[in-house]
């Protein structure tokens, strides 16, 4: 979407992403993008969320305030033939993005990590639709000029300084392998990562 094509109030909000020199400054606005205080995210094509990630958005937020940001992530969904495995990616330093990679030692959760310059992990199928595959995820992937190519989209948005921590920080794919699992991954993050975190009520 061209920047022209944004609401005023997007227009806004991208100025402040501009405006951020630090990654915790970068995650703490993912978070308030998540509870819906501001309408635009870099590298997002919509201002909000989609509506089936309205429920995982206490989560992401909380996510995002411990360190953790999340550039793409989707909620567990079984509705026959289409289905859907909760995962999440993103951001961390090393030591909360080795923090969640412990986790593949207690629980049954994909997780890679990546540091800076590295690739690697295993392309899984997250969506199928009528049977077949849709969407992927739990790889890292570089671009030509060794930039994750999940952070092109605060590349082409945030200054030098802010862009200087992002890429000093690790990639991280959790994936919950169980299909239609909905509570799983999040509340097995949420207890590693956010100690205080009322888990959100679920219908």
């Amino acid at each position: 979407m061209d920047e022209t094509e944004w609401s005023q109030a997007a227009r806004e909000a991208m100025q402040i992403w501009q405006k951020i020199e630090t990654f915790e400054g970068l995650c703490e606005l993912n978070a308030r993008f998540m509870e819906g205080k501001i309408c635009f995210i870099p590298g997002w094509s919509g201002e909000g969320l989609d509506a089936e990630s309205e429920r995982i958005a206490p989560y992401l937020a909380a996510f995002n305030r411990a360190g953790f940001l999340t550039v793409v992530s989707q909620p567990g969904l079984d509705k026959g033939y289409s289905k859907q495995r909760a995962f999440v990616e993103g951001f961390a330093c090393e030591a909360t993005a080795l923090r969640i990679e412990r986790l593949s030692l207690c629980s049954d959760l994909y997780i890679y990590v990546a540091g800076p310059g590295e690739s690697g992990g295993c392309r899984t199928t997250v969506t199928i639709d009528y049977l077949k595959p849709f969407t992927w995820a739990g790889d890292a992937a570089l671009d030509e000029t060794g930039l994750f190519v999940q952070m092109q989209g605060y590349e082409d948005v945030c200054g030098d300084s802010a862009m200087r921590d992002l890429r000093q920080t690790w990639f991280v794919g959790v994936i919950d392998l169980c299909w239609g699992r909905t509570g799983y991954l999040w509340d097995t993050l949420a207890k590693e990562l956010c100690f205080s975190l009322e888990p959100p009520r679920r219908d």
